[in-house]
């Protein structure tokens, strides 16, 4: 809990870092009491813990933002930077900031 979001290269397939729960919320792969947080700089957090939950109409073969039931956004600022280096940072931003948000799939349903 508290661990700042970031994205690594994943160089394997099976790498998976969300997963959708059965209420709605994006969970850690393999820690089920975790999800992930809410705020301007996300980081880990204890599922239920906000109101707001995100969620997404991604699937293993259709790409969709992740938005929170208020209207936040994921966001990846490095992914303007062409020769940006890994980690990348996750921000939530405002989803009308469509041109800033990034669209994700989900490897398993």
């Amino acid at each position: 809990v508290g661990s700042k979001v970031v994205l690594h290269s994943c160089e394997v397939p099976a790498d998976l870092v969300f997963v959708k729960k059965a209420g709605g919320e994006l969970g850690i792969y393999g820690h089920p009491d975790l999800c992930l947080g809410y705020g301007r700089n996300l980081a880990v957090a204890k599922c239920n813990q906000y109101g707001a939950i995100w969620e997404t109409q991604a699937s293993s073969t259709k790409s969709a933002v992740l938005s929170t039931s208020d209207g936040g956004c994921i966001a990846i600022p490095k992914l303007d930077e062409p020769n940006a280096r890994f980690p990348f940072s996750v921000d939530q931003i405002d989803c009308a900031e469509e041109s800033r948000t990034v669209k994700f799939f989900m490897s398993k349903n």
